[in-house]
């Protein structure tokens, strides 16, 4: 029999942690709208989405994207991947993106492609577009090295661009921890990634990543933002091959991704 504040005080602790979970994705739906419960916006390439059975034989429903042969960025009439953005959970100051990715078995990886990462801020932010806001995708490259792919308006420390693992582009945006982890095919990946906004004029922000609960990627010396209103405000799913828009990118052939679980924290990962 254990006490009864020992009960009590594990009870409060459960729904403490439960009450940090900002969002948590609904089950995905075998018809209707497969973003319902998302708050999605911009949708893209929609018909590449399909909500199908655990390509790895698990139980429920997962999301797969679709890349056809010959697809990637910038391809005139690309028909490969999907891109939203989804806004289901409150702004945050901090917060952990949680998710599953699963590569189907005759995937290619050629020389890279992108992948769902938290987004803040308004306007669009990709690649030679900046405006008030950031991004943290990450990106596959050739043999399924990962990376996050960070968009900010932001100058950086002076030595960012010379450590090791990171791949400096002023209009682009930068590659951080390329290859300190790498994506597998055939079985799920649990990837996480904690964003904390920097103080306005400070470079004190944080970035880390988890695979499958070892932490591959830590920087706490991170600019964000220069005002107050720009926080993390949604998901940026978006996925295609590309990174250039040349087709020595593209698809070599017809293939899957697959996500599941996906969830927004207002705290990081304690492993």
């Amino acid at each position: 029999m254990f006490p009864l504040s020992l009960v009590l005080l594990s009870i409060l602790s459960l729904g403490s942690i439960e009450s940090r979970v900002l969002w948590r994705q609904p089950p995905f739906p075998r018809s209707g709208d497969p973003l319902a419960g998302w708050s999605a916006s911009r949708v893209s390439r929609r018909e590449n989405m399909k909500v199908v059975s655990d390509p790895a034989g698990g139980s429920g429903t997962v999301l797969r994207v679709f890349y056809k042969r010959g697809s990637y960025a910038g391809a005139p009439g690309n028909k490969g991947g999907a891109q939203f953005h989804a806004s289901p959970f409150p702004s945050s100051r901090s917060c952990t993106l949680t998710y599953e990715v699963y590569f189907a078995s005759n995937f290619q990886f050629v020389l890279g492609g992108k992948l769902p990462g938290l987004y803040g801020g308004s306007g669009s932010c990709s690649g030679g577009r900046w405006a008030r806001c950031f991004s943290t995708r990450y990106m596959w490259r050739t043999d399924g090295d990962g990376e996050v792919y960070f968009y900010t308006p932001m100058t950086q420390a002076s030595d960012f661009c010379r450590r090791p693992r990171v791949h400096c582009d002023p209009v682009y945006g930068h590659s951080v921890g390329r290859g300190s982890f790498r994506f597998r095919k055939g079985r799920w990946i649990r990837i996480q990634q904690y964003v904390r906004m920097n103080t306005p004029g400070r470079r004190d922000g944080t970035l880390r990543v988890w695979i499958d609960g070892r932490r591959v990627l830590s920087m706490t010396d991170i600019s964000y933002r220069g005002a107050t209103s720009v926080s993390t405000n949604a998901i940026y799913f978006s996925t295609f091959f590309g990174g250039s828009r040349t087709p020595q990118w593209a698809s070599t052939t017809d293939t899957y991704t697959y996500y599941k679980n996906f969830e927004v924290w207002d705290h990081q990962p304690s492993f």
